[in-house]
């Protein structure tokens, strides 16, 4: 377990943080709105995403994401997550991850959730996915009480992974003028 420190972006300073800071653009778009965070991190993958059909899932043959076109989501939040849920899936082979389909679902749920957070996209409130796994992540909680730590930790190296095509280097501290 790690613990971290989080503060409101009003307390803290420099010149690359306006990106993070809320903005009034005015009255909002009738139509689909885009996350700027978020896409910046779709497209940095450069992973094949196909939106196109009416289903979301990664093909590992073919090594592509196919995810219907955003219209075809009711709301913003939900597009997202399933981008995030499928580049979790798409960093598996990437990552050498091994687990079974079960815990790669709910890596890859964790792993979404992880990277909307970081990028203040809201969660979706629609649980109709879960459910379906829901059984078998009970069951496995019920062999190990340490499952949830394993996938936990999974999904968190999948999440930096994913972000890290998108993430700014940080400079070493020793290098920064005082």
């Amino acid at each position: 377990m790690k613990s971290y420190s989080v503060f409101c972006i009003d307390q803290i300073e420099g010149e690359n943080l306006d990106y993070l800071r809320a903005r009034d653009d005015g009255p909002m778009n009738v139509g689909f709105i885009d996350f700027d965070p978020a896409e910046r991190v779709i497209v940095a993958t450069e992973a094949d995403i196909r939106y196109q059909e009416s289903r979301a899932f990664y093909d590992r043959r073919g090594d592509y994401i196919q995810v219907p076109p955003k219209t075809k989501f009711p709301k913003e939040n939900e597009f997202y997550a399933t981008c995030f849920h499928e580049l979790a899936h798409w960093s598996e082979s990437r990552t050498d991850w091994k687990g079974d389909y079960a815990e790669g679902e709910l890596r890859a749920e964790i792993a979404a959730a992880f990277m909307l957070a970081e990028l203040g996209v809201p969660q979706s409130s629609d649980l109709t996915n879960h459910q379906a796994y829901l059984k078998s992540w009970l069951e496995a909680l019920r062999n190990d009480n340490r499952y949830i730590f394993h996938a936990s930790t999974a999904a968190s190296r999948a999440a930096d992974f994913v972000l890290s095509f998108s993430r700014q280097p940080v400079p070493d501290l020793a290098e920064i003028p005082f």
